[in-house]
């Protein structure tokens, strides 16, 4: 129970990052679609598959997407079927120690 504890403290830690780099960037557009579509796009493009699914309310997920190759990473907020990009990097590194 510490573990996924741990776990969903780090994502909405992250999550709240995000936000507030994104509000700063008031040009950014977001990416949206169909979630089996999206999330299909980035495997192919880029490698990265879902490795948290984080259940904020009914019908509202946040996801993160990672790939172990470049470690390039992107999170999306769900809304039922339809996801839309919040934030997104080029590197990152797990933390296995947790």
């Amino acid at each position: 129970m510490k573990i996924v504890t741990t776990i969903l403290w780090t994502v909405f830690a992250i999550c709240i990052v995000a936000i507030i780099v994104l509000s700063r960037q008031a040009h950014a557009q977001a990416l949206c679609g169909p979630l089996d579509a999206v999330k299909a796009s980035f495997q192919q493009r880029y490698g990265e598959t879902v490795i948290i699914t984080a259940h904020v309310a009914a019908d509202v997920d946040i996801l993160v997407l990672r790939s172990p190759k470049t470690g390039s990473w992107t999170i999306f907020r769900t809304i039922g079927r339809q996801a839309c990009a919040i934030a997104a990097g080029k590197t990152s590194e797990v933390d296995h120690g947790i």
